[in-house]
């Protein structure tokens, strides 16, 4: 399998984002970078599509993050964001994890943008990852009663991690 990638363009009010290979979350600092760069309220981005068509394979974190950019469309121009998939393990997972409920998911566009720039991973200490991954699996468990149930386990384990008085009883 081949090392994931986060590529991007951005140009008239829109974002494109390409994820290609092997997409975990050792990559994944740079997609919350472009998220918190340019999906702000703030921001003067008003469409996002997300290219998933040379992912291989999507982890968990990135799942939550795509979950933010959902969000973010949803919660400030009451649409739904694009996502482009034509691989069928991967429309699998995400129609098994309700991101259907949340994005457009098209097979293919007719231009998607020439000039990609890769994203810059962030150099992030274990207590930011590890911020970075309850954040996103908290995304996914408010997408659905499905993924509600679970991710909780995972989401009280990085609670745990991050504030260790949580598992202390009083």
């Amino acid at each position: 399998m081949a090392d994931g990638k986060i590529l991007f363009n951005e140009s008239d009010h829109r974002i494109f984002i390409r994820l290609t290979g092997d997409v975990r979350h050792t990559i994944s600092s740079g997609f919350q970078d472009l998220i918190h760069r340019y999906l702000t309220d703030s921001g003067a981005i008003e469409d996002v599509l997300v290219d998933l068509s040379e992912a291989h394979y999507l982890d968990s974190t990135n799942l939550g993050l795509l979950a933010q950019v959902a969000r973010y469309m949803i919660r400030r121009y009451h649409r739904k964001a694009t996502l482009i998939c034509s691989n069928p393990d991967i429309l699998t997972l995400l129609e098994t994890m309700g991101f259907e409920q949340v994005f457009w998911i098209v097979q293919s566009v007719d231009t998607p943008p020439e000039d990609m720039h890769e994203a810059c991973r962030v150099s992030l200490d274990a207590r930011e990852k590890g911020r970075l991954m309850l954040d996103a699996h908290r995304a996914l468990m408010a997408m659905n009663a499905k993924n509600a149930a679970t991710f909780r386990s995972v989401v009280e384990l990085f609670e745990k991690e991050l504030d260790p008085s949580k598992g202390k009883s009083p």
